[in-house]
């Protein structure tokens, strides 16, 4: 019988609704390995989770038959809900409708993961939307400015 045979890495990027920095930053471990518990549970493989008070970041594998908008609904759903019920927000939660999707390279994994774990220092330099805005750039996707989410910047 054939096999189909894949190697498929995601970098998954998304922020809190209207990009407010309503996470309470001491839960923040506790709501990465929560959402790395679901990316496991719904078929993908968690390599790192990680982010700030207003978005997170995730990398991860994933086998050819998950549908993506349907995994990352079902993330941000599940996460939302545990969000609300553990209190972790400061104010009324939701994750913001849209994401963003990069395929990654093997050979880019390692890099990347650093990047994704070292967050909390790189946003010190960076504002998140710098920070789409670059990695739109950086994967070659087209975009305007007006299709980016809001940013509250603050």
């Amino acid at each position: 019988m054939p096999k189909t045979f894949t190697q498929i890495f995601l970098h998954i990027v998304f922020s809190v609704k209207n990009r407010q920095a309503i996470l309470k930053k001491e839960n923040l471990p506790n709501v990465f390995r929560y959402i790395s518990a679901i990316v496991k549970d719904k078929g993908g493989f968690p390599i790192a989770v990680n982010g700030t008070t207003d978005h997170v970041h995730i990398l991860c594998g994933i086998p050819s038959t998950i549908q993506l908008s349907k995994y990352v609904s079902e993330i941000k759903s599940i996460s939302s809900g545990f969000i609300k019920r553990e209190k972790y927000a400061s104010s009324d939660f939701s994750w913001q409708e849209s994401y963003g999707a990069f395929s990654v390279s093997k050979s880019h994994l390692d890099t990347l993961y650093k990047y994704i774990l070292n967050q909390e220092e790189h946003h010190r330099k960076i504002t998140f939307k710098e920070e789409l805005i670059q990695l739109l750039k950086d994967s070659e996707v087209e975009f305007n400015e007006a299709d980016l989410p809001v940013m509250n910047e603050n």
